[in-house]
């Protein structure tokens, strides 16, 4: 579930608390969630952080589509209970919150490029997007809404209902721009104190456990086959193991989250996770009950190894598990 700013926001209309609820219930914890966040002089609906992905720009609109009047790229004229009124178009409008922010977070040196080709430029992506609660997709193409919004910076009410593809939808906005990889702790600490100053920063934890073994590899693709490769030699000589995969968050990727991409993998190479005689399972570091496990395991692999959100019990567990782990069979890899 993600977390969300202020912890018991007072969304305006509707729309905006059925945005909100599936947002914080779809998205993982590695989201968060501002609610009219104030950015100098303007307060978007809704801004999205990621320190996996970056920054989103949400605008939400409760309009039904007899609302509509008129519409063209920068303006458009809705159906209200005093008349008809002359708005800006959202996208405009959300374009606009995205620029503000874009600036008011360039302001800070830890924000931006220092240097090389995109000296000058923020270090994470900013996509926004526009989202119609009562609106079907039949409706968005009958009002000629995507001739004025390209369709990738629109949600509407049936994308509302789709969870995991929805989520999927969300990150392929924002990775199109460009990806990047996670961002510091700091950084995130940076980011939440401009979205929401009262918040008060966790006291950083600075990773002191390092592992005997670190592979890196090109991918998470790479990391996997290679653990793939171990077992299956395992069994070609006979050797019986009870085996354990760590991963950290289960963060999507382009296209699956790290614990399906990891299965199917898994299942490619005809090892099936918790069988194929030994017993090989598949735990995150976020589950409590995973660090308090007290299993015997004789062979441990952490995959995702250099982005982990490290916290004093996943050093404390990660360094007594490689303690008594047999010999160099607790290997730690990563992809670069």
């Amino acid at each position: 579930m993600a977390i969300i700013y202020p912890e018991n926001p007072s969304p305006r209309t509707a729309g905006e608390w059925g945005v909100i609820d599936l947002l914080c219930n779809s998205l993982d914890d590695t989201w968060v969630i501002f609610y009219e966040p104030l950015i100098e002089d303007i307060r978007p609906d809704i801004v999205l952080y990621s320190p996996f992905h970056g920054i989103i720009v949400v605008e939400v609109k409760d309009w039904i589509g007899k609302t509509v009047k008129l519409l063209a790229p920068d303006h458009w004229v809705i159906n209200t209970q005093m008349g008809d009124k002359r708005v800006t178009s959202p996208l405009k409008q959300v374009s606009e919150y995205s620029f503000k922010l874009m600036n008011y977070f360039s302001k800070h040196k830890e924000l931006i490029h220092s240097e090389g080709r995109h000296q000058g430029k923020l270090i994470f992506p900013v996509a926004h997007l526009c989202v119609f609660t009562r609106m079907s997709p039949s409706e968005i193409e009958d009002l000629k809404i995507t001739s004025v919004i390209p369709v990738k910076s629109i949600l509407n009410q049936e994308d509302l209902n789709k969870g995991e593809a929805l989520i999927v939808k969300i990150t392929k906005l924002i990775t199109e721009i460009f990806t990047i990889d996670p961002l510091p702790i700091e950084v995130s600490s940076i980011v939440k104190q401009l979205l929401y100053p009262e918040y008060i920063v966790q006291e950083y934890v600075q990773q002191s456990f390092t592992p005997n073994i670190l592979k890196g590899f090109p991918s998470l693709v790479d990391e996997v086959l290679f653990i793939c490769t171990e077992l299956r030699d395992c069994n070609r000589n006979n050797i019986n193991k009870k085996v354990v995969v760590y991963y950290d968050s289960d963060r999507f990727l382009t296209k699956r989250r790290i614990s399906e991409e990891i299965k199917l993998i898994f299942e490619d190479m005809g090892l099936l996770l918790s069988s194929n005689g030994g017993f090989i399972e598949l735990l995150s570091l976020n589950n409590e009950e995973a660090l308090m496990d007290d299993y015997e395991w004789s062979q441990v692999f952490v995959v995702d190894f250099n982005h982990i959100q490290w916290n004093t019990k996943k050093e404390v567990f990660l360094d007594q598990l490689s303690k008594k782990t047999p010999g160099d069979n607790f290997i730690c890899t990563y992809h670069y």
